[in-house]
């Protein structure tokens, strides 16, 4: 089975948990007593009507309907099967499409130990040019302290017009230095493929994610670096969180003769083979895959099938995400994301909560993705570069 589900007993159980949980923490008790023989489902649907009448002021009633079945799709324990509310399902739709540029300085910002940090830097930003690097604590913004401040407060401190001007005062963990950049605020692209050659006959191709398009893009830019001159593709899967199978199938294609690509197994063991298509142009040799520990889901069946037919894999393990999920949308714009099969790779390995790992494993460190201080890219580069000129490459030593 792709998914155990659990009894239905267990289920409503734990819907009614939800109802309760969401009124207690508006004030409102709503005792359930246990009923003989257990729950069922029109005992639960009633105790829905009743616990959706006593929501109070500032709590729609839905949002008690939404908890209610949040908690019943937590129960089932699969930690890719959720229940979306409507906001939750429009930004999962927003983020299948190719993003609208944006206004910024290039950074990725979390929150750690009560700090905020930069977490990713896009490439080439004004961030990326002006050096900054992930794990960058942010000490203040235009003179404005950051401590105390949440995340969402300091990324307003941030934001604003295009050209305008943000100074920046950072402490950076690794050297223990405190750090003032002045950035120009500029119109930030950040495609779903991207390509540029990095070394004589080397192409770089980028994939953020496997939206619709997203094998037509890598076709297109395949052609383009091939028109540079390009004998060697270092593919670049890195932080790419997955996104449509069917692209996946086709990105992986491209670097395939023939075979199987993946096999998709669901309930009663029954099984999809994903077999390898005549997708143009196909780079058969001189191929090398960037991952880490974000390369996930659809990233994961592209580099797996890579792996499986020897070309090798650079980088960090992968998030181990081998699951396959049909996305419901429902009248009222909410949406579930329900886990009904698991792939294995070309060769039959299982990838769910193992990830892949890399056949040169090679640590981030602090650096900025696809840049020259990158050295897992360096490495790549080393790799592809032997493998198009070995005979000129003898006796070079590569970190």
């Amino acid at each position: 089975m792709a998914l155990a589900s659990p009894p239905p007993q267990v289920l409503l159980r734990a819907a009614t948990e939800g109802m309760q949980r969401v009124l207690r923490a508006q004030g409102v008790d709503f005792p359930v007593e246990e009923a003989e023989g257990g729950a069922d489902l029109p005992r639960t649907v009633e105790l829905l009507r009743r616990a959706m009448a006593l929501a109070p002021a500032g709590l729609p009633p839905m949002e008690v309907a939404y908890a209610a079945i949040k908690a019943m799709v937590e129960a089932v324990g699969d930690r890719n099967t959720v229940f979306l509310t409507p906001p939750e399902q429009a930004r999962f739709n927003e983020q299948q499409q190719e993003p609208p540029p944006i206004v910024g300085i290039g950074v990725v910002l979390g929150e750690q130990e009560g700090r905020v940090v930069i977490v990713d830097v896009v490439e080439d930003s004004p961030a990326a040019r002006g050096g900054i690097l992930p794990q960058d604590v942010i000490v203040s913004v235009n003179g404005q302290s950051a401590a105390g401040r949440s995340l969402s407060e300091v990324r307003q401190l941030i934001v604003g017009e295009e050209g305008g001007q943000v100074v920046l005062v950072l402490f950076r963990p690794s050297t223990r230095e405190t750090l003032t950049v002045a950035l120009l605020r500029a119109r930030i692209t950040q495609p779903t493929a991207s390509a540029r050659m990095v070394a004589p006959e080397i192409g770089y191709l980028r994939l953020t994610q496997f939206r619709e398009g997203a094998a037509a893009r890598v076709a297109a830019l395949l052609r383009e670096l091939q028109a540079q001159g390009a004998r060697g593709i270092i593919l670049d899967l890195r932080n790419n969180p997955g996104g449509f199978l069917i692209e996946s199938v086709n990105v992986a294609s491209h670097f395939l003769a023939d075979g199987v690509v993946t096999t998709v197994r669901g309930s009663r063991d029954r099984s999809t083979t994903y077999l390898v298509r005549a997708r143009e142009p196909k780079v058969l040799a001189n191929v090398a895959v960037l991952i880490n520990r974000r390369s996930a889901s659809a990233s994961e069946v592209v580099a797996g099938a890579l792996q499986d037919a020897g070309i090798p894999l650079v980088g960090e393990q992968t998030f181990g995400k081998g699951t396959v999920q049909l996305v419901y949308e429902f009248d009222d714009g909410s949406g579930l994301r329900l886990t009904v099969a698991r792939y294995l790779t070309r060769n039959g390995r299982e990838v769910e909560g193992v990830g892949l790992m890399p056949d040169m494993p090679v640590p981030f460190g602090l650096a900025v993705v696809g840049t020259s201080g990158d050295p897992q890219l360096q490495r790549a580069i080393a790799v592809v570069s032997q493998m198009v000129r070995p005979a000129a490459l003898v006796g070079v030593r590569y970190p």
